[in-house]
């Protein structure tokens, strides 16, 4: 009989495998890069000297204000304030990236995922600090900083892309311009329960589940016939997709502490989905349809 040792083992070998392959097998340099390197850098900064003085000042009246407070729009995303505060940001970086790599597999959008990332790292944090300014403007003198503002653009690709490996499976029946129903009712759930408006979470939860069973009852309607033929590797990359993007957007726009920034997470979400759903959603959908095949 096989120890339970044994049995666990199997089944994270199993796991492993299952991801990799359905991961479209990425190349071993780019996952050290992604799952260690990215998570080292922020360890080291945080037990380097470089610390608080880093964070984006809220009080600033723009980002272009002096050398300091722009270098600092960028900085704040790597800065943290104390080490659970920096655990909780490496968590939901792998946790969110784990389950982005097995869609963009399934969805044949490894290129595209690179692309976004390569855009969140350098335009996305000065983005965060306008949106969170011009949002706020002077009222608090404090500062902002984490990883958060760039995990939730790493929750907005997941939505995407989440939606592109859906229409790989189903005949682009149901294509990525479908990714902006649940992105819609994201925002405004984020903006309901944030602002002060009279919807408390409970009705909130009613709201998502109910608005999501209808968007998917009317997926699996309009691909019915082609949904019998998805293999286990794909529904389970589905399954893990859409649950990390629900629980991630919760996370990062609804269920936030009183002293959170979440006008920078939002700022995050809004780039994280804009970008990708834009250039490889509308443009080739606009392409298609103005110049036909």
């Amino acid at each position: 009989m096989q120890s339970r040792g044994a049995a666990i083992g199997s089944f994270f070998q199993d796991a492993a495998h299952w991801w990799y392959v359905t991961s479209d097998k990425p190349d071993t340099r780019e996952l050290l890069g992604v799952f260690v390197a990215v998570p080292l850098v922020l360890t080291l900064i945080w037990i380097s000297p470089i610390g608080y003085e880093w964070a984006f000042d809220l009080s600033a009246g723009s980002i272009f204000e002096s050398p300091h407070v722009f270098v600092s729009a960028y900085t704040l995303s790597y800065v943290h304030l104390d080490g659970q505060h920096l655990f909780d940001n490496i968590l939901n970086y792998w946790v969110t990236v784990a389950a982005i790599y097995p869609l963009a597999g399934v969805a044949q959008w490894r290129t595209q995922f690179r692309t976004a990332v390569l855009c969140y790292v350098t335009i996305a944090p000065p983005a965060i600090a306008w949106l969170t300014l011009s949002t706020l403007g002077t009222m608090t003198d404090q500062a902002t900083l984490g990883f958060s503002g760039l995990n939730a653009t790493l929750i907005g690709f997941l939505l995407v892309v989440l939606f592109a490996a859906v229409g790989s499976v189903s005949d682009n029946k149901i294509t990525p311009l479908w990714a902006i129903v649940p992105f819609a009712l994201a925002v405004t759930v984020s903006l309901g329960t944030q602002v002060g408006t009279p919807i408390g979470v409970p009705m909130v939860a009613l709201v998502v589940v109910g608005s999501l069973g209808t968007v998917g009852a009317v997926f699996l309607f309009r691909s019915r016939s082609k949904l019998g033929a998805i293999t286990q590797n794909e529904q389970l990359a589905l399954l893990i997709g859409g649950t990390v993007a629900t629980f991630g957007i919760f996370g990062a726009l609804v269920l936030v502490g009183n002293r959170t920034n979440v006008w920078g997470h939002l700022g995050g979400f809004l780039f994280g989905f804009t970008m990708p759903y834009v250039a490889f959603a509308v443009v080739p959908a606009a392409t298609r349809l103005l110049v036909p095949e």
